[in-house]
């Protein structure tokens, strides 16, 4: 089992290694990396929602093992959040569509080097999503 603590430490690894990979200008491994970040990311949040010595709804357990971060968001007990941030931040909105649309099997896609720039920096960046989450942990 991964822990809060693990997937914390995780996410940053990935996100670290996304913006080395990027600076190399492996850019399909830089975008699979910073979607696996965030994966992790909201992962990290979702470990809130287990209670120690109680057995957990077995949708709620299935469904926290997707890849999906539109799916994981919205286990993550941060999405209303995400909406009133959405209505109050066009930039946000742009960054939180381009990266929503990540998938796991991004990893197989041959990506630009436009692309990556735009996908690690709205994920990973210094403004991106991966810092807007870690407020939540």
């Amino acid at each position: 089992m991964t822990s809060k603590l693990q997937f914390q430490q995780l996410a940053e690894m990935h996100a670290e290694d996304a913006r080395m990979l990027l600076e190399a200008h492996r850019h399909t491994n830089a975008v699979h990396l910073a979607g696996v970040a965030l994966e992790c990311s909201l992962k990290a949040l979702i470990c809130d929602h287990f209670l120690d010595g109680v057995l957990p709804d077995r949708k709620i357990v299935d469904r926290a093992h997707s890849h999906q971060l539109d799916d994981l968001m919205g286990l993550s007990g941060i999405k209303g959040p995400l909406q009133v941030r959405l209505g109050q931040d066009a930039d946000f909105e742009v960054r939180w569509s381009l990266v929503r649309a990540w998938s796991i099997s991004t990893r197989y896609e041959t990506i630009s080097r436009p692309e990556a720039t735009e996908f690690v920096s709205a994920a990973v960046g210094e403004e991106g999503m991966l810092a807007w989450i870690k407020t939540f942990w």
